[in-house]
Protein backbone atom coordinates (compact mmCIF):
# COMPACT_ATOMS: atom_id res chain seq x y z
CA UNK A 1 0.00 0.00 0.00
CA UNK A 2 1.24 3.53 -0.93
CA UNK A 3 1.84 6.34 1.51
CA UNK A 4 -0.16 8.94 1.01
CA UNK A 5 2.12 12.09 -0.69
CA UNK A 6 0.95 15.63 1.08
CA UNK A 7 0.31 18.17 -1.55
CA UNK A 8 2.46 21.10 -1.76
CA UNK A 9 0.53 24.46 -1.05
CA UNK A 10 0.48 26.96 -3.44
CA UNK A 11 3.14 29.51 -2.55
CA UNK A 12 2.45 33.08 -3.20
CA UNK A 13 6.29 35.25 -4.08
CA UNK A 14 5.84 38.69 -2.27
CA UNK A 15 8.68 41.00 -3.17
CA UNK A 16 10.07 43.28 -0.30
CA UNK A 17 11.91 46.10 -1.98
CA UNK A 18 12.03 48.88 0.94
CA UNK A 19 11.03 49.31 3.89
CA UNK A 20 7.21 49.90 3.42
CA UNK A 21 7.04 46.41 1.92
CA UNK A 22 8.20 45.02 5.56
CA UNK A 23 5.90 47.23 7.64
CA UNK A 24 2.90 46.55 5.70
CA UNK A 25 3.34 43.01 4.84
CA UNK A 26 5.69 41.36 6.88
CA UNK A 27 4.75 42.82 10.37
CA UNK A 28 1.10 42.50 9.21
CA UNK A 29 -1.52 39.36 9.28
CA UNK A 30 -0.68 38.77 5.55
CA UNK A 31 1.19 35.26 5.92
CA UNK A 32 -0.79 34.07 8.71
CA UNK A 33 -4.50 34.93 6.63
CA UNK A 34 -2.78 33.23 3.86
CA UNK A 35 -1.59 30.23 5.77
CA UNK A 36 -5.25 30.00 6.34
CA UNK A 37 -6.51 30.27 3.08
CA UNK A 38 -3.87 27.14 1.79
CA UNK A 39 -0.81 29.28 0.47
CA UNK A 40 2.56 29.50 2.33
CA UNK A 41 3.95 32.94 1.74
CA UNK A 42 7.41 33.59 0.52
CA UNK A 43 9.37 36.52 1.30
CA UNK A 44 11.59 38.17 -1.72
CA UNK A 45 13.30 40.27 -0.17
CA UNK A 46 15.21 42.76 -1.56
CA UNK A 47 15.90 44.43 1.94
CA UNK A 48 18.90 44.33 4.57
CA UNK A 49 16.32 43.40 7.42
CA UNK A 50 16.44 39.41 8.17
CA UNK A 51 12.99 38.21 8.05
CA UNK A 52 13.26 34.56 8.56
CA UNK A 53 15.76 35.15 11.42
CA UNK A 54 13.66 37.99 13.28
CA UNK A 55 10.06 36.82 12.40
CA UNK A 56 10.37 33.02 11.20
CA UNK A 57 9.04 33.64 7.60
CA UNK A 58 10.04 31.94 4.15
CA UNK A 59 12.45 34.51 2.11
CA UNK A 60 14.54 34.58 -0.19
CA UNK A 61 17.54 37.38 -0.08
CA UNK A 62 18.18 39.25 -3.37
CA UNK A 63 21.26 39.82 -2.95
CA UNK A 64 22.67 40.46 -6.20
CA UNK A 65 20.99 43.93 -7.87
CA UNK A 66 23.78 45.12 -10.60
CA UNK A 67 22.35 46.79 -13.66
CA UNK A 68 23.76 46.50 -16.88
CA UNK A 69 26.23 49.23 -17.53
CA UNK A 70 24.31 50.84 -19.85
CA UNK A 71 20.48 50.44 -18.09
CA UNK A 72 21.30 53.63 -16.17
CA UNK A 73 21.80 55.69 -19.07
CA UNK A 74 18.58 54.05 -21.36
CA UNK A 75 16.27 54.46 -18.02
CA UNK A 76 17.14 58.06 -17.51
CA UNK A 77 16.53 58.73 -21.03
CA UNK A 78 13.05 56.84 -21.32
CA UNK A 79 11.90 59.22 -18.55
CA UNK A 80 13.12 61.82 -20.33
CA UNK A 81 11.29 60.80 -23.81
CA UNK A 82 7.99 59.70 -21.98
CA UNK A 83 7.62 63.61 -20.18
CA UNK A 84 8.09 65.14 -23.75
CA UNK A 85 5.82 62.86 -24.97
CA UNK A 86 3.31 63.43 -22.25
CA UNK A 87 3.53 67.03 -23.24
CA UNK A 88 3.16 66.56 -26.48
CA UNK A 89 0.05 64.88 -26.22
CA UNK A 90 -1.62 67.06 -23.47
CA UNK A 91 -0.30 70.10 -24.11
CA UNK A 92 1.00 70.88 -20.79
CA UNK A 93 3.90 72.49 -19.76
CA UNK A 94 3.97 70.90 -16.32
CA UNK A 95 5.48 67.87 -17.28
CA UNK A 96 8.54 69.89 -17.86
CA UNK A 97 9.31 70.65 -14.32
CA UNK A 98 10.28 67.07 -14.15
CA UNK A 99 13.00 67.13 -15.82
CA UNK A 100 16.20 67.59 -13.91
CA UNK A 101 19.33 68.77 -14.62
CA UNK A 102 22.16 66.11 -15.97
CA UNK A 103 26.00 66.10 -14.55
CA UNK A 104 29.04 67.13 -17.14
CA UNK A 105 30.89 67.68 -14.42
CA UNK A 106 33.30 64.54 -14.81
CA UNK A 107 34.57 62.61 -17.71
CA UNK A 108 32.07 59.30 -17.12
CA UNK A 109 29.03 61.67 -16.01
CA UNK A 110 29.74 63.66 -19.19
CA UNK A 111 29.47 60.34 -21.48
CA UNK A 112 26.59 59.14 -19.79
CA UNK A 113 24.82 62.54 -20.23
CA UNK A 114 25.61 63.22 -24.14
CA UNK A 115 24.67 59.75 -24.37
CA UNK A 116 21.04 60.43 -22.74
CA UNK A 117 20.69 63.44 -24.43
CA UNK A 118 21.26 61.65 -28.03
CA UNK A 119 18.68 58.77 -27.35
CA UNK A 120 16.52 61.62 -26.35
CA UNK A 121 17.38 63.83 -30.18
CA UNK A 122 16.53 60.71 -31.57
CA UNK A 123 13.74 58.51 -30.22
CA UNK A 124 11.41 61.06 -28.76
CA UNK A 125 8.09 59.73 -30.97
CA UNK A 126 6.18 56.51 -29.68
CA UNK A 127 8.75 54.25 -31.55
CA UNK A 128 11.40 55.16 -30.51
CA UNK A 129 10.13 54.70 -26.69
CA UNK A 130 9.29 51.45 -27.56
CA UNK A 131 12.77 50.77 -29.09
CA UNK A 132 14.27 52.21 -25.46
CA UNK A 133 11.93 50.03 -23.41
CA UNK A 134 12.71 46.65 -25.66
CA UNK A 135 17.05 47.76 -24.79
CA UNK A 136 16.25 47.93 -21.39
CA UNK A 137 14.70 44.72 -20.85
CA UNK A 138 17.09 42.86 -23.38
CA UNK A 139 19.91 44.15 -21.35
CA UNK A 140 18.50 43.49 -17.79
CA UNK A 141 18.16 39.64 -19.24
CA UNK A 142 21.70 39.58 -19.55
CA UNK A 143 22.39 40.64 -15.59
CA UNK A 144 23.01 37.69 -12.90
CA UNK A 145 20.36 38.97 -10.77
CA UNK A 146 17.79 38.25 -13.86
CA UNK A 147 19.55 34.15 -14.49
CA UNK A 148 18.76 34.34 -10.72
CA UNK A 149 15.16 35.78 -10.01
CA UNK A 150 14.44 32.88 -12.92
CA UNK A 151 16.47 30.17 -11.23
CA UNK A 152 14.22 30.92 -8.16
CA UNK A 153 10.62 31.45 -10.55
CA UNK A 154 11.71 28.09 -11.86
CA UNK A 155 12.36 26.13 -8.77
CA UNK A 156 9.39 27.53 -6.87
CA UNK A 157 6.76 27.78 -9.01
CA UNK A 158 4.38 30.67 -7.05
CA UNK A 159 0.82 30.58 -7.51
CA UNK A 160 1.08 34.45 -7.40
CA UNK A 161 3.20 37.55 -7.96
CA UNK A 162 2.36 40.22 -5.38
CA UNK A 163 4.70 43.25 -5.62
CA UNK A 164 3.49 45.93 -3.16
CA UNK A 165 5.90 49.18 -5.00
CA UNK A 166 4.98 51.92 -6.93
CA UNK A 167 7.15 51.57 -9.57
CA UNK A 168 7.02 48.30 -11.20
CA UNK A 169 9.26 49.89 -14.22
CA UNK A 170 12.72 50.00 -12.58
CA UNK A 171 14.69 47.66 -14.44
CA UNK A 172 16.39 46.18 -11.15
CA UNK A 173 12.52 45.26 -10.28
CA UNK A 174 11.83 41.12 -10.61
CA UNK A 175 8.57 42.14 -12.01
CA UNK A 176 10.92 42.15 -15.33
CA UNK A 177 11.21 38.54 -14.75
CA UNK A 178 7.45 37.84 -14.38
CA UNK A 179 7.78 36.30 -18.25
CA UNK A 180 10.47 33.72 -18.02
CA UNK A 181 8.36 31.12 -16.43
CA UNK A 182 4.21 30.38 -17.73
CA UNK A 183 2.33 27.76 -16.54
CA UNK A 184 -1.87 27.19 -15.45
CA UNK A 185 -3.44 30.05 -13.40
CA UNK A 186 0.25 32.49 -13.45
CA UNK A 187 -0.94 35.72 -11.62
CA UNK A 188 0.31 38.84 -11.01
CA UNK A 189 -0.47 41.01 -8.49
CA UNK A 190 0.96 44.97 -8.07
CA UNK A 191 -0.32 47.61 -5.35
CA UNK A 192 1.35 51.55 -5.17
CA UNK A 193 -0.22 51.82 -2.16
CA UNK A 194 1.33 53.31 1.23
CA UNK A 195 -1.61 52.25 4.10
CA UNK A 196 -1.49 54.42 7.24
CA UNK A 197 -3.07 51.21 9.02
CA UNK A 198 -1.27 48.26 7.59
CA UNK A 199 -3.13 46.42 9.80
CA UNK A 200 -6.05 46.43 7.87
CA UNK A 201 -4.80 47.03 4.73
CA UNK A 202 -3.37 43.35 4.50
CA UNK A 203 -6.57 41.70 5.42
CA UNK A 204 -8.58 42.82 2.45
CA UNK A 205 -5.55 42.23 -0.01
CA UNK A 206 -5.03 38.83 1.35
CA UNK A 207 -8.71 37.63 0.39
CA UNK A 208 -8.39 39.35 -2.84
CA UNK A 209 -5.77 36.89 -3.85
CA UNK A 210 -7.29 33.88 -2.17
CA UNK A 211 -10.49 34.57 -3.54
CA UNK A 212 -9.56 35.06 -7.43
CA UNK A 213 -7.74 31.57 -7.83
Amino acid sequence: MSKNIPLLKPKIFLLLPDGIGLRNFAFTRFPEIGKLMGYDTVFWNQTDYPVRDELGFEELKITDAKLHPLTTVYSRARKRIELKLWEQQFQDKVYQTYHFPQSYKSLKNAAKSLMVDYLVATKTHPKGLKKVITQIKKQERQTSKYAWCKKQLEAHRPRLFFAPTKDLRKPSHPFWQRKIWAYPRQLLFSVGITCPKPRWCSIPIAILCGAIT
